[in-house]
């Protein structure tokens, strides 16, 4: 999020460009009148909210891989075929849809089997969760 400030003297800076670069170019040139407009536009911006590289935190990757079962492997490789099909031929639309919600459903399925297991099986239950 800007401040005020910085808008502010954005709106200064703006103020003090010469645009009349913009209007020496030829008006059926718009492509290059645009270009010139987001470099000046960009130069200024840059100066007025220069990129800060923030330090923050490392988290821990907890993104776990969850085991597939044949099934659901079997529907992500109809899913894959079916929206490969679909892209040329609207008929397979309604059976890509299906397919997507058979698919949805399985993953949220073993996803929640997976954290029951891992929730019962833990000597921590709250570390778990």
């Amino acid at each position: 999020m800007i401040q005020k400030e910085r808008v502010e003297e954005l709106r200064e800076r703006l103020g003090r460009v010469d645009w009349n670069k913009l209007h020496k170019i030829d008006p059926s040139d718009v492509d290059l009148q645009w270009n010139l407009f987001m470099k000046l536009f960009k130069t200024e911006f840059d100066n007025v909210c220069p990129l800060r590289k923030m330090n923050t935190p490392r988290k821990r990757n907890t993104k776990r891989s969850l085991p597939s079962s044949q099934k659901t492997s079997e529907c992500k490789r109809r899913l894959d075929i079916l929206h490969q099909c679909k892209q040329g031929n609207a008929i397979f639309t309604e059976a890509y849809k299906k397919t997507k919600e058979e698919y949805d459903g399985l993953l949220k399925m073993e996803k929640s089997q997976t954290f029951k297991n891992t929730i019962r099986s833990s000597d921590n239950k709250s570390k778990s969760l």
